[in-house]
């Protein structure tokens, strides 16, 4: 599927969108998650995290029957506006204390980010050609990390002089200007790759996604890997989040601590980005299938030694290959497909496989804590680095043999 070269003014547009949601997504985070922990502690992370995993179920429904219908900026508009609405909401339940408000605004936090971060991948992946893309995400994934960087330090501050409550309020602007942006985008270019096709429009219904996914093995393959790597990182965020809470018992220095690390990871990941050109001059496949490994050390080194350094070290580093060379690779993996297995399946590969994979991932360790090993956690992590290996060998294979028949 051909797409048309992208424009600078285009390009400005699509980094400004990076920035304003992922600068969004880093005012709420620290708050919400330190929220979390200081009304329902370590031990409720797997109860929530299945909750977050039924919501990105019912998301993703309703999800691909409008990313069947509607195009891809005017879609992320209005999950935008939604997103929003649904805080001040949240805000409201807060401030009355409303029981459950906790678990409400984590699942608020993990399911908008996706939806939003899906739907721009998805305009950049169905607008950008292949070769554009290897310098052109780099660049884009360096502008989120600086809304990360900006969004985490306004978070950092305002809970240090005014409280949780406050950095919460940061986001409203962040997603106003978000739906402003994508909504000029769509003005200035209302012809591009953006918009379904008639055959998408056509097959528009609830099943369509599972349809695509269940006839694209490509779509398994990524749908696995991503299910094998998160797996690893909520294992890993576990562990973490045990560590920090018990080392950081003040909520508010814990939330400090926590923006610390999340902007150590932004600052690493911008490094990667920056320097993605050369790094993916080394190719894709031995960039894609060489992450893994470095991660694997950190999370070997975490389940032989649980101490803060050592989750600090895993989080990072998993977090940093996630937000840049991971991130990078895989969206450019889906740029041989067609517009319904770049929307449709996609979506159930990225925000249902993202969030499933904490449900199973709370399953696992519900089973550890009843079978009295729950320290075989990291063990459990370190076996998962290794189908990571396994899978993404298989899908560069895959994604040779599309390119080939593209050309």
């Amino acid at each position: 599927m051909s797409t048309p070269s992208v424009s600078i003014g285009r390009l400005v547009g699509l980094a400004l969108l990076a920035f304003l949601i992922l600068a969004s997504y880093e005012a709420t985070r620290p708050p919400v998650e330190s929220l979390f922990l200081a009304e329902h502690g370590r031990d409720a992370l797997p109860q929530v995290w299945l909750l977050v995993a039924v919501g990105a179920a019912a998301s993703v429904a309703v999800y691909n029957s409008f990313a069947a219908r509607i195009a891809l900026l005017p879609l992320l508009a209005g999950c935008t506006v939604l997103s929003a609405v649904l805080l001040l909401g949240l805000l409201w339940a807060s401030e009355t204390k409303l029981p459950g408000h906790a678990y409400l605004f984590y699942l608020w936090k993990d399911l908008y980010i996706v939806v939003l971060l899906e739907t721009f991948w998805a305009y950049a992946n169905a607008t950008t050609p292949l070769k554009q893309a290897r310098w052109l995400y780099g660049g884009l994934l360096a502008a989120g990390t600086l809304g990360s960087l900006t969004g985490g330090t306004l978070a950092g501050k305002v809970a240090a002089a005014s409280g949780l409550q406050a950095t919460l309020w940061l986001a409203l602007p962040l997603l106003g200007g978000v739906a402003l942006v994508a909504m000029t985008l769509h003005r200035l270019w209302p012809a591009d790759g953006g918009r379904p096709d008639a055959a998408t429009v056509k097959n528009a219904r609830l099943s369509e996604g599972l349809r695509v996914l269940r006839q694209s093995d490509y779509l398994t393959l990524m749908l696995l890997l991503i299910l094998a790597v998160q797996l690893v990182t909520t294992l890993v965020d576990y562990a973490y989040n045990g560590v920090v809470a018990q080392a950081y018992p003040d909520a508010a220095e814990r939330t400090v601590v926590i923006s610390d690390v999340y902007r150590v990871v932004n600052v690493a990941a911008l490094a990667l980005q920056l320097g993605a050109v050369v790094v993916l001059s080394l190719g894709l496949g031995r960039v894609f299938v060489g992450m893994p490994v470095l991660v694997g050390a950190t999370v070997l080194a975490l389940a032989i030694h649980p101490v803060f350094l050592a989750a600090a070290a895993a989080k990072i580093v998993g977090k940093c290959v996630d937000y840049s060379l991971f991130r990078a690779c895989k969206e450019m993996l889906y740029i041989p497909l067609t517009y319904a297995e770049k929307t449709q399946g996609k979506a159930l590969v990225d925000i249902l496989t993202y969030r499933i994979s904490k449900g199973g991932a709370a399953l696992a360790l519900q089973g550890l804590v009843l079978l009295g090993v729950a320290h075989w956690s990291g063990a459990l992590a370190v076996a998962l680095v290794g189908v990571w290996v396994a899978l993404a060998v298989l899908i560069v294979r895959r994604h040779r043999e599309r390119t080939a028949r593209e050309a």
